[in-house]
Order: structure tokens, then sequence, then C-alpha cells
């Protein structure tokens, strides 16, 4: 693993923690500062906000996430379980994507 590779890693695991500690914002700080694979990690740190059903700091992710496909197709998942109401409404928008 490459110096930044563990950097990202651990940034992520700081990120996490943070929001399951109750620093969502600094949480949101750490996650800006994530130097590589960040397709991998916000959709992780994501999915802690999910977690705490913290729907506001989630979508601060939204865009972040939206600049890599494989990402912003994890974040529908997330959002799916976040919006269970919406769920069937982001399946067909990611189904007509395809």
């Amino acid at each position: 693993m490459s110096d930044q590779s563990f950097q990202a890693l651990a940034l992520q695991t700081i990120a996490v923690l943070q929001i399951q500690s109750g620093f969502a914002s600094q949480a949101l700080k750490t996650a800006d500062i994530i130097p590589i694979i960040r397709h991998w990690h916000l959709p992780e740190i994501a999915a802690a906000f999910v977690d705490i059903d913290d729907k506001a700091n989630f979508k601060n992710l939204l865009i972040p996430c939206a600049y890599y496909l494989d990402a912003a197709y994890r974040m529908c998942g997330h959002l799916a379980k976040l919006y269970p109401q919406q769920a069937s409404a982001v399946a067909k928008v990611v189904s007509e994507l395809n």
C-alpha cells in the first residue's frame, strides 16, 4: 500500500469515527482532504451518515461523489436507505441511465 493510499484510508477512518462521535462538520473537512481514491472513500463516509440518519451532512457528499460513476451508484443505494419512500424513484432513474 502506498503512503497516499494509507493516508486516504486513515482519513476515511478518522472521518467515520468523527461522525460516530458527533463531529459531522469536522468529518466533512476530513473527507475533503482525502488525496486519492476518493470514489471509494467518500461513499464509505456517506454510509456513516446514513447509519445515524444524518441527511443534511450526507447531502454534502452528493456532489463530490457525482464526479465518479461508481461512487454515484453507491450513493444511490445510500439514498434509497435514507429515503425509503423514494427508493423506487431512485431505482427508476438509475435504470434509465443504463
